[in-house]
């Protein structure tokens, strides 16, 4: 098996799950927006006001059940199961596309 690619393996995500910014990835806030530059790739990806509560979370060392319930106070929102499925959505969509990495203990 010498020589054989291997898919990568990466460990689940969960509310537990610290997430860390790669350094070739930029975040500027506009207004209650963020915007996020790769410049490994020249691609960029809004987020909305509750994907910014996520990215802030992150990047004050949060994890994602911090970021959950950060959420759920700030947009008064008691449907945390709801909350915790988007926000697990949209980490994997970052984490796909490169913009964040799990941070591993």
């Amino acid at each position: 098996m010498a020589g054989e690619d291997f898919p990568a393996i990466t460990p689940p995500v969960t509310r537990g799950t610290r997430l860390a910014v790669p350094d070739h990835v930029y975040a500027r806030a506009f207004g209650r927006e963020t915007v996020l530059l790769d410049f490994e790739r020249g691609d960029y990806f809004g987020l909305n006001e509750v994907g910014s509560v996520l990215w802030a979370t992150v990047t004050e060392g949060g994890t994602l059940g911090d970021a959950v319930v950060a959420v759920a106070r700030g947009f008064e929102c008691a449907d945390e199961a709801r909350i915790e499925r988007d926000l697990h959505a949209l980490a994997g969509e970052l984490l796909t596309a490169g913009l964040l990495r799990i941070e591993l203990p």
